[in-house]
């Protein structure tokens, strides 16, 4: 983050410190609890918006060599990604052309070739459709030049590899992030940033109630008395909504040390928490020496279910056991202080949320609680799809 960015986020965290207050919207908000619960909004948010918006796949570090590749479920769609021998990356549907087959089920490795474990269809590295055993008998209107794997769009930047999980081509994901986002995580390094460990969580709980809890901090001194209010400054944060996305500062109690540092000898973020979320699903968390990729996807089909994926970015390979176990504790603390506190509060929320439509039943934001605000405000949008633009490729569905 750059210099200025920094004095001016120091300037509003130290007055709101000295009042004893925090950025905080005009007025409340109300939403229906049903929101959280009903099946037809649950399928209009992951038809128009999640299926829609671009999400993290895979480190770039995990596709090293050509022929690199892993494998991921995103938004409930099984994809491949995979480093070609130009250096880029493609991506496509992990599913054969013949009888819809997983083509791969190792979750990464190195190979040449995919190779249909169920009949044998072979595809080369690029997708091209390769092998058809008794291909000439029994497929002989198969034109395999246009029968190969199906491509997704896919990006990277930032040491990220990111795609929108539906066919089509031209992400634009710079036009995604918009400039000052990228502009910071280009700042902070994050391309450098090594995968230490990834963990995938399944939660009964609406995807929007997991959200939520990365939103404000507000909370933070009652759900997280133990653990986080130790180190962090409660129903305290600074917003900037940037184009669709947030950023999020929230003060570390030790910022203190900082407060007489010389403008130009200023370095905020030792002192700070940074969050950016990116809509309508991922969130990327830094704190001091690592980031965390969270991303967010719901169930299919039952409002009341929801997937999690932590991917733990450290500042270079851990090199022997001391290092292996400070950053297994660091996962450790974390994910257990979540899961503890965090999604528990989460169960309980979805267990007491009304079901039905015909009655009452509103959740209500605070002027403080500014982030939820804007999240909810842009779902109910459903905003146009301008970073991307579908076209069908010849002969795929």
């Amino acid at each position: 983050m750059k210099w200025e960015r920094q004095i001016a986020i120091a300037d509003r965290l130290f007055k709101h410190i000295d009042a004893v207050s925090t950025d905080r919207a005009a007025s409340e908000m109300f939403i229906r609890e049903t929101d959280y619960t009903d099946g037809e909004v649950a399928q209009r948010e992951r038809s128009n918006i999640l299926m829609t918006h671009p999400h993290v796949a895979a480190s770039s570090k995990e596709l090293v060599q050509p022929g690199d590749f892993v494998t991921a479920n995103v938004m409930g769609v099984p994809i491949i990604v995979a480093r070609q021998d130009d250096g880029s990356v493609r991506a496509f549907r992990n599913v054969c052309r013949h009888r819809c087959a997983t083509v791969v089920d190792a979750e990464k490795g190195h190979r040449r070739q995919f190779t249909c474990p169920y009949h044998g269809w072979t595809y080369e590295l690029h997708g091209e459709l390769r092998t058809v055993p008794d291909g000439e008998a029994s497929f002989p209107a198969i034109d395999k030049k246009k029968f190969g794997l199906v491509d997704v769009p896919v990006a990277e930047r930032h040491g990220l590899i990111w795609i929108v999980p539906v066919a089509g081509t031209n992400l634009d994901l710079k036009n995604f992030l918009g400039a000052e986002i990228d502009e910071d995580l280009s700042q902070l390094g994050l391309e450098g940033f090594h995968p230490y460990r990834t963990g995938v969580f399944e939660q009964p709980v609406n995807w929007k109630l997991l959200m939520d809890g990365f939103l404000e901090v507000y909370h933070v001194r009652y759900l997280h008395a133990t653990t986080l209010s130790r180190i962090a400054i409660s129903n305290l944060l600074v917003v900037d909504a940037l184009e669709r996305h947030l950023r999020l500062v929230s003060a570390r109690k030790d910022i203190e040390k900082l407060r007489d540092a010389k403008p130009e000898e200023l370095n905020l973020l030792p002192g700070i928490i940074l969050t950016y979320i990116l809509m309508p699903s991922t969130v990327i968390v830094y704190v001091r020496d690592h980031f965390e990729i969270w991303s967010i996807a719901p169930h299919a089909t039952d409002p009341a279910k929801s997937t999690v994926t932590l991917r733990f970015l450290i500042p270079k390979a851990v090199e022997g056991d001391k290092e292996s176990a400070y950053w297994d504790k660091n996962w450790n603390t974390v994910v257990s202080a979540v899961d503890a506190e965090d999604w528990a509060a989460a169960r309980g929320i979805q267990r007491n949320l009304r079901r039905d439509k015909s009655g009452g039943g509103e959740c209500v934001f605070g002027r403080n609680e500014i982030g939820l605000q804007h999240f909810h405000r842009y779902l109910a949008s459903s905003p146009n799809r301008f970073f991307y633009h579908p076209a069908q490729s010849a002969g795929q569905p």
